[in-house]
């Protein structure tokens, strides 16, 4: 049996154990699969929701070290379509439900989701890079 490719993305900024459940919850939903991970550059997060803490190849060496992820795209795009689907050969992506907003599109996966390919995976609870910011704000 071939292996699928299963595609998260996202920011990975302070790099914490949300990050790592997500990645450990996509290999437990699809074990037999290529965990490839996408992280967005320096410009389309800036861009489109706040300066990286850490540079977009710190983000990816931290990623890349994850004993489940296969592959990491540095710069990935922020919005995936048929093109870049097509070119990784993507089976599925994977990310929490809740639409993603951004510029004029109401949803960053809504392609994805259109065609079939998305599946929901929930967040953890408790933690996210925001608070770990506001946290060391208060320190």
């Amino acid at each position: 049996m071939e292996k699928l490719n299963i595609y998260i993305d996202g920011v990975f900024d302070l790099t914490h154990y949300g990050h790592f459940e997500l990645i450990q919850k996509v290999k437990e939903k699809f074990p037999n699969s290529n965990i490839i991970v996408g992280v967005c550059s320096d410009d389309d997060c800036q861009k489109n929701k706040r300066k990286p803490i850490m540079n977009v190849y710190e983000r990816s060496r931290t990623i890349n070290l994850c004993k489940n992820v296969d592959r990491v795209i540095i710069n990935c795009p922020w919005i995936i379509d048929k093109e870049f689907i097509d070119k990784e050969n993507i089976d599925y992506v994977c990310h929490d439900e809740t639409p993603y907003p951004s510029n004029n599109i109401e949803d960053v996966y809504s392609y994805v989701k259109n065609i079939g390919k998305f599946q929901h995976i929930d967040r953890s609870d408790g933690i996210s890079t925001t608070d770990l910011i506001r946290r060391i704000k208060d320190y």
